[in-house]
């Protein structure tokens, strides 16, 4: 499984980043601190699951 990784703190997409890849079977292809990169990557990268802080600034805005 490819996931992607969104929160606005970088110690937390370390740490979700490390437990994820501890599984052989799951990888991180890639992560963001802010929700405009996070959008366009995830579109380009199109991965299984993203992980998601929605407290992240302008997040939100970005879908109203």
């Amino acid at each position: 499984m490819r996931f992607y990784v969104v929160d606005d703190d970088i110690s937390i997409v370390r740490i979700l980043t490390m437990i994820i890849e501890e599984d052989g079977n799951f990888e991180v292809v890639g992560s963001s601190c802010n929700s405009e990169d996070a959008f366009n990557d995830i579109l380009l990268f199109k991965p299984d699951i993203v992980l998601v802080d929605f407290l992240c600034p302008k997040w939100m805005e970005m879908f109203l």
